[in-house]
């Protein structure tokens, strides 16, 4: 078989030299000049003589170039005007902090710049449609897509990317049992001293969150009295503790109370200047004076307390064996906690101290005092099953109570069914026939007939709650 023989294109002499002139080697395009003959032209000194030959002069090859800088100074402005158009149908003015989540615009934008960018230059193109440079990089990294089905993004577009051998041992040391009480931080610089894998704690994270790796801890936990001590009478169990309290000077008062533990009701507190066993002798006679207001004679209570200085002394046992009263150390007498009366003073300051400035103790203890007799006498408490502190204290039932709601949820719920039904608007009474049933005219009159029926409800109950 014959070899088939070179064919050595020319070119007309006025070519070369307008391109040697304009040492723009990319001057005539549409002649699909080789990039290397068109490089050599434009780099030739002796192409630039322009010979009078033809009547060819220097004049004529100046307007031809001219001429060819107009036209691409032209194309290169028609193709900017396309491409700044197009931006703006799809986008608006500008697409900078746009999201476009299909695929299809996205494509749209890199068709338009690649076709801009044949006349202008990259970085002007990005700049006319507010398209940043690493995001178009990063679409046009998208768009190639990858054959191999194990990588998310293709080797050869990303080449500095983690090999899947290394992803395969990340995974293997991240979710291994033996190194979960290491630090991410300390993983990475394991996995590099073994020689193992080479990457920084950034990029195991990102790979972690990424595919989903679990390296969760559980924490096992020793079994917990989930209910502490619990009395079955008032005046059965008290409990006693002191929260301190900064002032805005930055003076510290200390706030101790006493609280029944079958109501809730806090019996006594007092606000002082420090701790000592004089002061809780005092809380304590305080609470022994207020059971005795509210229920007369009583068996002497079980005093709950910690291990403190303040409830542990010789005022505070004189006390106990002149009224007989039983004094239990919470967690060294026993294994239940003094939590009640903790997380009263938890409330205490979370719901209400917190949210005020106290200058002086007069305006703590007015706080104090509002916050208590609000939870004594007011706020119905959900482990009291609705009663309030100062009814079981007292011994009041609430169970006629409980009943009236119950019928008037009831009678809410049926009222508020009615009143949704007729509420209707024109899509629901053409979709589901509601036109003919109640018309325009008679909801006004049954929305009356329904308020009469159910009038009671909007009347607070104005019969005393029944005594126990």
């Amino acid at each position: 078989m014959a070899a088939r023989a070179h064919v050595y294109r020319q070119y007309d002499n006025r070519t070369k030299t307008l391109v040697a002139m304009s040492r723009n080697p990319h001057l005539y395009s549409e002649l699909k000049i080789p990039r290397s003959t068109a490089r050599y032209w434009a780099s030739s000194a002796k192409l630039r003589a322009v010979p009078d030959r033809d009547g060819y002069s220097e004049r004529d090859a100046a307007l031809a170039l001219q001429l060819e800088a107009t036209a691409s100074e032209l194309a290169r402005l028609k193709a900017t005007l396309k491409l700044v158009q197009a931006a703006a149908e799809l986008s608006g003015n500008t697409i900078s902090w746009r999201r476009f989540p299909k695929e299809e615009q996205k494509r749209k934008f890199l068709a338009l710049i690649e076709e801009a960018g044949r006349v202008v230059p990259l970085r002007m193109c990005l700049e006319l449609v507010g398209l940043s440079y690493s995001r178009h990089r990063s679409w046009i990294a998208r768009a190639r897509t990858c054959q191999l089905n194990d990588r998310s993004s293709c080797p050869r577009v990303m080449p500095r990317q983690l090999t899947e051998n290394e992803l395969v041992t990340m995974q293997r040391l991240y979710k291994s049992s033996d190194l979960k009480h290491l630090s991410l931080a300390s993983l990475a610089l394991l996995a590099q001293r073994n020689g193992e894998v080479y990457c920084s704690a950034r990029t195991w994270s990102k790979y972690a969150q990424r595919r989903a790796w679990d390296r969760t801890r559980h924490r096992l936990y020793p079994k917990r009295n989930k209910v502490g001590v619990r009395a079955s009478e008032p005046n059965q169990i008290w409990h006693v503790d002191v929260t301190q309290i900064r002032l805005v000077s930055g003076e510290k008062r200390y706030l101790q109370a006493v609280i029944d533990n079958y109501s809730r009701y806090v019996l006594a507190w007092r606000v002082t200047d420090g701790m000592g066993g004089t002061n809780t002798k005092g809380t304590i006679q305080r609470a022994l004076d207020k059971a005795t207001e509210l229920r007369g004679a009583h068996s002497p209570p079980n005093l709950y307390s910690d291990a403190g200085f303040e409830n542990v002394n010789s005022s505070v046992r004189s006390l106990v064996r002149r009224r007989r009263i039983s004094h239990t150390v919470a967690q060294t007498d026993v294994s239940f906690s003094n939590s009640m009366i903790e997380a009263l003073f938890h409330a205490l300051r979370n719901r209400y101290l917190y949210q005020h400035v106290f200058n002086t103790t007069e305006s703590l203890e007015r706080a104090v005092d509002f916050y208590f007799s609000e939870h004594n006498d007011r706020i119905p408490q959900q482990v009291l099953g609705g009663a309030t502190p100062i009814e079981l204290f007292q011994g009041q039932s609430i169970e006629a109570e409980r009943l009236i709601i119950r019928a008037k949820s009831q009678a809410a719920r049926e009222l508020r069914n009615l009143v949704n039904k007729i509420a209707s608007c024109r899509a629901c009474e053409s979709r589901f026939g509601l036109a003919q049933t109640a018309p325009q005219n008679e909801k006004p009159r049954q929305l009356t007939e329904l308020a009469g029926q159910f009038k009671w409800l909007r009347r607070r109950d104005s019969n005393p709650r029944p005594a126990g």
